[in-house]
Formats: structure tokens, C-alpha cells, sequence
């Protein structure tokens, strides 16, 4: 499925976190592989996938192992090329 977001677009941890989310699952991977995979527990993988304040570094971590795009997040959270 073609990634709705572009470079340059400002989104929120909610939607930064569906994107995360939406992008692991049509790797075909759990909370549970993507936690191992970035080293951290899978209740982090949960929080960061809805889009929680307290897991902003694991939610930008997330969008950069399963999309091409990085998180620039002052001032805003904007995605941008990697």
C-alpha cells in the first residue's frame, strides 16, 4: 500500500504512530518483532504506535526502520527524507 505521507508533511503522534503501525504490519511483523528488532519492550512499541507523548523516541525510530522517511520534530513534528 503507497505511503499516504510525504516529505515535508506535518503530522501528529497519532498519525505518525498509524503510520508506524500500518507500515510494520504489512511488513508482516508484530509489536513483538519490532521490539526486538529496535531492542526495546513491546509495551513501548504499543505506546509509541498510539502516538503517546512518553515514546516519541521509540515512535521516530519506528518510522525510520519501516519508511524511507526520518521525524524532524522541532517545531513540529515534519517527515523528511532519511
Amino acid at each position: 500500500m503507497p505511503n499516504p505521507y510525504d516529505a515535508g508533511d506535518y503530522l501528529s503522534l497519532e498519525e505518525l504512530g498509524q503510520l508506524a503501525k500500518r507500515r510494520r504490519r504489512e511488513d508482516g511483523e508484530t509489536q513483538e518483532d519490532a521490539a526486538a528488532a529496535l531492542r526495546v519492550e513491546q509495551s513501548n512499541i504499543s505506546r509509541a504506535e498510539s502516538g503517546r507523548s512518553n515514546a516519541k523516541d521509540v515512535l521516530f525510530r519506528l518510522i525510520r526502520h519501516y519508511t524511507e522517511l526520518d521525524v524532524e520534530s522541532e517545531p513540529h513534528y515534519r517527515l523528511v527524507e532519511k
